[in-house]
């Protein structure tokens, strides 16, 4: 068995109610990942939710709300039986975890994605490429949570 982890955290200035707000909207998530063009809950909300995503390539694959403890930390992990052919020829298990924790003066928001490598000859050098190619790609969720925070702060004029 081959793990990858991507993970990042960010501090920003916003109320960590405000943030909890943003990363925990699983209908919305598309607007921070640049790979997604629609995420969309077909079922529930919190815990137990169902969601559909579609990246920009119009493949589509649904995730499940596995953890929901409000105003601390949310997790989706994919169903990986409807993940784009490409995928679910190498990763077994994906599992999101957004967090949220008081940070002086604001919010700490910390993205962790944990996946398992089906095994075969090259699975660990697979998985240690997806790490180093996808690292950006969670720092860039990063940058639109803390621009759409900032925004709703000067919108808002508390920032």
């Amino acid at each position: 068995m081959t793990e990858f982890r991507l993970s990042a955290r960010r501090v920003t200035a916003a109320d960590p109610a405000e943030a909890w707000s943003v990363i925990s909207d699983l209908d919305g998530y598309h607007r921070y990942a640049a790979n997604l063009v629609s995420t969309t809950v077909t079922a529930g909300q919190g815990l137990g939710a169902r969601r559909t995503c579609v990246d920009t390539s119009g493949s589509a694959w649904d995730e499940t709300c596995t953890a929901w403890e409000p105003e601390r930390r949310v997790e989706v992990t994919v169903d990986v039986a409807t993940y784009p052919m490409k995928l679910k020829a190498f990763i077994t298990s994906l599992t999101g975890t957004w967090e949220v924790q008081t940070h002086p003066g604001g919010a700490q928001i910390a993205i962790t994605f944990t996946g398992v490598m089906r095994r075969f000859p090259a699975s660990r050098r697979l998985a240690r490429s997806l790490e180093r190619r996808n690292a950006a790609s969670v720092e860039s969720i990063l940058d639109r949570y803390s621009e759409a925070l900032a925004s709703n702060a000067a919108g808002s004029g508390t920032g």
